[in-house]
């Protein structure tokens, strides 16, 4: 079995016959920071939104732990939530639904685990991430910050091997960026994170290494020491 918690061979990308990108490879360990950078166009949020079942008819090869999956798959994709969880750059949260019931709507839907257990640990998050308070609010009611908690949050329910997050710091205001980096160097000690941001100093304190990505290409691929110093 494969060391790395995620690897990702020759993996390519056509969308109305323009290729976004071509024979993509990289692995990433256990509990490791990674972060995506790269100009507007370079396929960085595609390549996420690929690694979450997001984009079907790709060609290549995803593992995880060693296991290769097949994301082309519907039965496969429709469970892939459990391996890989995704954290919207706009959240996404349900407008009519409270923060409580968000956060547990998709581990009730999935029918694994008694609703008293997911209401504790829903609860135990709430606590963890400062925001028990706000369980019973509606998302209108939500800071930028605590909406992006809750979107967390929910993500977290189902237990993902890996937490990917799509520009993190961008639907926030520059003043919460401390916070975001404080809360991502916390789930970082227990969980292999990978986030695609443009915002070079984020990356910068967050990251153990970088993947610069250019045209469709990966152009580096270094720890995040040697990416600032080069």
């Amino acid at each position: 079995m494969s060391a790395n918690i995620l690897e990702v061979k020759n993996l390519t990308v056509h969308i109305k016959k323009q290729t976004i990108f071509q024979n993509i490879n990289f692995s990433i360990d256990n509990k490791e920071v990674v972060t995506i950078l790269g100009d507007s166009g370079a396929g960085k949020t595609t390549l996420l939104k690929t690694l979450n079942s997001l984009v079907p008819n790709y060609q290549g090869e995803i593992y995880l732990n060693g296991e290769l999956i097949n994301l082309n798959d519907k039965i496969i994709r429709k469970h892939h939530a459990k391996r890989m969880g995704l954290v919207f750059q706009d959240f996404n949260l349900y407008p009519h639904l409270t923060v409580m019931e968000n956060i547990c709507l998709a581990p009730r839907l999935r029918k694994e685990q008694p609703i008293n257990e997911i209401v504790t640990l829903a609860l135990e998050w709430l606590k963890k991430l400062r925001i028990e308070t706000k369980k019973d609010h509606y998302p209108h009611q939500l800071s930028g910050g605590e909406k992006q908690r809750v979107a967390i949050i929910r993500a977290l329910l189902l237990n993902p091997q890996i937490l990917c997050f799509d520009e993190p710091t961008s639907a926030l205001d520059p003043s919460l960026k401390s916070e975001v980096v404080k809360l991502i160097k916390q789930l970082g000690e227990s969980m292999t994170i990978l986030i695609v941001t443009h915002d070079l100093e984020f990356a910068k304190e967050v990251s153990k290494r970088i993947i610069y990505m250019e045209k469709g290409v990966i152009t580096r691929d270094c720890n995040v020491e040697n990416y600032f110093t080069a």
